[in-house]
């Protein structure tokens, strides 16, 4: 498996739970402490928007504002289609691995960005299970977040973000 195709697994983890999100549920707290189910998928969603500034040159100050944009209604789903499907035909441009961004805890590389992407989406499509109470499984035949936190123990900056997921039973994962 490469990182586009662990990309689109990690996607395809959330996509089902994000058409989960009735509206009347955004206010509800999610698993995440501090944050409801809005700002979660908000998160989630404007991920992408921001990634995608990078992916094109953005500086990290030039991320600020999309902050306070809602990268979620009407439709949580939609939206995150709407920013995600050209974040990951970005990802696949030549030199787009290679380059270097400027994100907002440092410069990354564009396969580092992408790594972090595939671990927010897999990290955050069981944040958004267990906040709705639906199945949290990852999908293990898939190996998202295993193929995650062994390349990111092999460089990547997202180890310690990951591996904590090892600890909860209902993932499905095993160490």
């Amino acid at each position: 498996m490469d990182d586009l195709d662990a990309l689109e697994l990690a996607g395809a983890a959330l996509e089902p739970r994000l058409s989960a999100v009735d509206v009347d549920q955004l206010e509800r707290p999610s698993s995440c402490q501090g944050w409801s189910i809005y700002d979660l998928v908000n998160h989630v969603n404007g991920g992408a928007h921001r990634y995608l500034l990078l992916l094109r040159g953005a500086s990290a100050e030039q991320l600020t504002g999309t902050r306070a944009q809602d990268h979620v209604r009407p439709n949580p789903l939609k939206s995150y289609r709407y920013w995600q499907r050209p974040l990951v035909a970005a990802f696949a441009k030549p030199h787009a691995l290679t380059g270097v961004v400027h994100h907002p805890v440092g410069d990354r590389s564009g396969l580092d960005l992408l790594r972090m992407r595939t671990l927010d989406l897999a990290l955050h499509a069981w944040d958004l299970a267990r906040s709705l109470d639906l199945d949290q499984a990852l999908d293990t035949d898939n190996t998202v977040v295993r193929f995650a936190v062994v390349d990111a123990a092999q460089g990547s900056r997202c180890a310690d973000k990951a591996s904590f997921l090892f600890d909860f039973p209902e993932t499905g994962l095993q160490r």
